[in-house]
């Protein structure tokens, strides 16, 4: 009461999900406070950051005259850290619209994380994005890709370039899922950085997707215990990033004129980069099941 009273602060309580059973925990605890305001604030995902995991289910069950705020992280903390582009505005249009549903009133995001920032690079997209989402729900993914496009980039409407640069950006966000993750299972480093080692740092904590949705457990078996089926699944999820990174290179050479040359540099070292990262993420991937895959069936 001191903090809101006499030294005018607004208190911002931030839940911290990784196990279905702290939801109840989480939610009664909250609830139970009384005489003090708040805001509560909860991860897009619960957990870290993973695309594929559903919304902190305490946001919006928590009552009491608590109203909620959602944190993002447009940086992509766990996927590139900026240095890869992430650039997903129809990702956090689903997150917002999720985030609406439970009654929420604004949002907090995560710009940077160390020295490397969203800002100045293609990932802004998504902190336009939000920006522009929370103005108008009903905002036109097109009209969020032309107004970024041409702020950003200052490519204007009617220049061929636009559409061939919009998918270029636009692939960032399947590259990194299909790099950084196993067959949608967050099995490997907490970090953006290649493992340096075949053990499986997340795989059977956060990567425990079946304690989320039960759908995931014949996924997250197959990798536990891989067959060659398996192992050519990872193939071809590795192999899908590889040619989106690829496709990018040659379409990026296709519109230099239409970009400004410092943009031009900078863009094109991030695309470069990505292609790199993506065959060498494919090749840890195939390596460590592969390897899993054999030492659990000699014989094959």
């Amino acid at each position: 009461a001191v903090v809101t009273g006499e030294l005018h602060k607004e208190i911002i309580a931030r839940v911290f999900v990784h196990n279905p059973a702290e939801n109840a925990w989480h939610a009664d605890g909250y609830s139970a406070v009384d005489g003090l305001p708040f805001i509560t604030m909860h991860k897009s995902e619960t957990q870290d950051w993973e695309p594929y995991n559903p919304p902190d289910p305490t946001m919006g069950a928590i009552t009491g005259g608590h109203p909620p705020i959602m944190e993002t992280d447009p940086a992509g903390e766990y996927y590139g850290i900026s240095v890869l582009p992430f650039c997903a505005p129809g990702y956090f249009r689903h997150r917002l619209a999720r985030m609406r549903e439970a009654g929420g009133i604004g949002v907090a995001s995560r710009v940077s994380r160390g020295s490397a920032s969203a800002l100045g690079t293609p990932n802004e997209i998504n902190l336009y994005a939000m920006k522009r989402l929370l103005d108008d729900p009903a905002a036109r993914l097109d009209a969020i890709w032309d107004g970024f496009i041409e702020s950003f980039y200052g490519v204007a409407a009617g220049d061929p370039a636009r559409p061939v640069l919009r998918s270029i950006l636009e692939d960032t966000f399947a590259i990194r899922l299909k790099s950084h993750y196993v067959l949608g299972i967050w099995a490997l480093n907490k970090n953006s950085d290649l493992p340096d080692g075949i053990g499986l740092d997340q795989f059977n904590d956060r990567g425990k997707m079946p304690k989320w949705d039960p759908d995931w457990q014949a996924i997250w078996d197959g990798l536990d215990k891989p067959d060659k089926p398996v192992v050519w699944r990872i193939w071809q999820e590795g192999t899908e990033a590889v040619s989106l990174a690829a496709a990018a290179l040659v379409s990026l050479a296709s519109i230099t004129g239409s970009l400004d040359e410092a943009k031009l540099t900078d863009l094109d070292r991030r695309i470069r980069h990505q292609a790199h990262a993506a065959r060498a993420w494919r090749a840890v991937k195939l390596f460590i099941w592969s390897k899993r895959a054999l030492d659990g069936h000699p014989g094959d």
